[in-house]
This record gives structure tokens, C-alpha cells and sequence, in this order.
């Protein structure tokens, strides 16, 4: 009997703490924000942390191949889906800003983009970098729906918007979902602290 109370102790004494918060994530539990996209942020269903990949340097051998710490972290693209409002000016606001990156027509598109007085962005310095990219944050909520990280992407900008397909023999009402992927220069995680309070000008 002694042994097995040795035994419980020393296993009690190795594993001393216990996390201060035991509430699970939720996956519903996250509020997206994108400065360039009022409306999308608004109306946003889903959005993900994306994959850090780390890549590696391998030295051969005549054994088994040794890797090496890699120089080059990749980040994969950020995904978001939002319900597309009855007028479109969501789905109208990201589409204007993609097409005017790509100007398929003509260069005064892209002209355009930069000289819109409404692309004010948060992201880059540069006049024009401002205007063709923007930042976005990812809050994620606890229990009673406050923000207690934030993921930071900085410099995003659209890569692909799937397309609506209507369909007049759909019985029921399902209501568009637009998917959107977005490139961006890197991401942070932040802790926030317990008197945070939201502030859309940071």
C-alpha cells in the first residue's frame, strides 16, 4: 500500500499545474474583420487559421537521409466564406477590388483601384501598396464572447471568388455562400489582454 500511494505522489508531483481556463474552443466562437471589406466582414460564416509549413534542408547519406532546419516558412492561404446580401454589395465589393488587381479590360481598372478614395487601408505605408492591399484580423472569442486572440494577417489581397450559380429549379430557399482565398505577406497571433477593448483603427 505504501508503494501505491509513492507511486500517485510522484506522479502528482510531476504534473504540478493545471490550466487556469478548461474551456474548450469553439469553432463558432470568432468575429473576422477585413478593412477593405465592410460588407464581406459583416455577413462572414467562416474563416480559418491557415498552414504554417516549414520547409527543410535535407543532407543525403548513404543511410537514411538527415534533415536539416529550413530557411523558408510558408504560409497557405486564407479562406473566409459569407452569405452574400439580396443587392450583392458584398460579393460587388470583393469582386471590384480582384478585378481592378487583374484590370482584364484596360489599365485605367487598376487606375482606379488606386485612386479610389475609399481604399483606405491599414496595412503598408506605401500610397500604393495601400490601395491594392489591405490588412484583416481574425478575433478569436471565449466563453462569453470576448476576444482573447487575434490572429493579424498583414498585406492581404484576393487570389480567387468562386463563382454563384443560379438555378431556378431549386425547391427551397438556400441562400448564396460566397468563398473567397486571399494571399498575404505573413500572420501574427496575439494575446490580448483581459481590459481589451476592440478599437477598428488599429
Amino acid at each position: 500500500m505504501a508503494s501505491s500511494v509513492n507511486v500517485t505522489t510522484n506522479i502528482s508531483a510531476n504534473f504540478p499545474h493545471e490550466p487556469a481556463n478548461k474551456n474548450y474552443l469553439k469553432p463558432n466562437s470568432f468575429k473576422f474583420l477585413i478593412h477593405r471589406l465592410p460588407n464581406v466582414e459583416y455577413f462572414c460564416q467562416s474563416a480559418n487559421i491557415p498552414k504554417l509549413t516549414l520547409g527543410a534542408a535535407i543532407q543525403p547519406t548513404p543511410f537514411r537521409d538527415i534533415p536539416h532546419v529550413g530557411d523558408k516558412l510558408e504560409f497557405d492561404y486564407l479562406n473566409i466564406t459569407f452569405i452574400v446580401d439580396e443587392t450583392m454589395n458584398n460579393y460587388i465589393e470583393l469582386h471590384q477590388w480582384i478585378v481592378g488587381l487583374g484590370f482584364p479590360k484596360s489599365h485605367s481598372q487598376f487606375a482606379s483601384l488606386i485612386k479610389n478614395p475609399s481604399t483606405t487601408f491599414l496595412g503598408s505605408e506605401k500610397m500604393l501598396e495601400s490601395s491594392v492591399y489591405s490588412d484583416a484580423s481574425l478575433f478569436v472569442l471565449d466563453s462569453n464572447n470576448n476576444p482573447v486572440v487575434e490572429i493579424r494577417f498583414y498585406d492581404i489581397m484576393p487570389s480567387s471568388i468562386e463563382g454563384l450559380d443560379f438555378d431556378i429549379r431549386i425547391p427551397t430557399v438556400d441562400y448564396f455562400t460566397g468563398i473567397a482565398t486571399f494571399a498575404y505577406k505573413y500572420y501574427e497571433i496575439h494575446k490580448l489582454s483581459d481590459n481589451y477593448t476592440y478599437d477598428p483603427n488599429i
